[in-house]
């Protein structure tokens, strides 16, 4: 027997046509901007690891968002001073991006030097 407050899309939340495999497309924009995000940062800063911790919409009218992510970087006075360690000591950074609506990064940096 089928349950009509299961089988009803406006009450399970998946909306009309959207089926167990297709993710809403505000779900998508998500996935593709914490992607993005995580990328940037392993490209652009050599982070062997990042995870993002905080993310939303800072414009929605324009369709701006900005995230919030550790990256876990190369300690960089190891680096500098050539120090052969039998283990990579990585350094973890917090880092804010902004990113817009046709997934551009349109700034990043430091939490702690970009933020008021």
């Amino acid at each position: 027997m089928s349950n009509p407050y299961t089988e009803n899309p406006a009450v399970n939340g998946r909306g009309a046509g959207h089926d167990e495999t297709s993710p809403p497309a505000k779900m998508q924009m998500i996935e593709q901007v914490r992607r993005l995000a995580v990328e940037f940062l392993k490209n652009n800063c050599e982070a062997r690891r990042v995870q993002v911790v905080k993310m939303g919409l800072a414009d929605s009218a324009k369709g701006i968002w900005e995230i919030e992510a550790h990256a876990f970087v190369p300690n960089t006075t190891i680096q500098n001073l050539g120090l052969e360690v039998s283990k990579e000591v990585l350094d973890s950074e917090t880092y804010t991006l902004r990113i817009d609506g046709q997934l551009n990064i349109i700034g990043f940096g430091l939490k702690s030097l970009v933020d008021d």
